[in-house]
């Protein structure tokens, strides 16, 4: 028997993108007993991502991916239920954000992904990166390219499977700083 693959994240927005734009993306998950977790995330052009309101990666250059380590939230929080949240900057021209956050859970991997479940908003709202927040007046998120397409060539499977490897280092989330 093959091995199951992760799916693979795709670009994705809020409409057309317009200069100066910022869109908060939020996607709720099921995720229990996650033994190690790693999130590769970026967007044209700057992005800041939040698990269960803790902010664990940010980033201002969309041909690089952030790598980061983030099993210390899931050892902070380890219910079932998290919310990976999602605040995209577009300075102009194409705009598009792309993540994938890797769990594992004993022998299983699982892998969460930017695609059109994700909701998102171009206003914020208290709380919007944290647990519990009800997103359901939101839109859903349009996918505005897959994986490796133009302009975003660089980033494409290769990127994503091979954590570490980009030119932003991994780091983990300090366990010390989170609330």
């Amino acid at each position: 028997v093959a091995p199951k693959s992760t799916p693979q994240p795709s670009w994705i927005w809020l409409g057309t993108p317009k200069d100066n734009d910022i869109i908060y993306f939020v996607k709720t998950f099921q995720a229990n007993g996650v033994t190690k977790a790693q999130l590769q995330i970026t967007a044209d052009n700057a992005v800041k991502a939040y698990l269960d309101g803790t902010e664990v990666a940010s980033g201002d250059d969309w041909s690089s991916l952030v790598t980061k380590d983030v099993t210390a939230v899931f050892q902070k929080s380890p219910g079932a239920t998290h919310v990976l949240a999602v605040e995209a900057r577009n300075e102009g021209g194409a705009a598009a954000m792309i993540a994938k956050l890797t769990l594992q859970m004993g022998t299983n991997t699982t892998a969460i992904v930017s695609d059109a479940s994700w909701v998102a908003s171009r206003e914020s709202a208290n709380g919007w990166n944290k647990l519990g927040f009800d997103a359901t007046s939101w839109a859903k998120a349009s996918i505005v390219g897959k994986l490796g397409a133009g302009p975003w060539t660089s980033i494409n499977a290769r990127a994503f499977n091979r954590p570490g490897s980009t030119s932003t280092a991994m780091n983990a989330v300090d366990p010390k700083k989170l609330k």
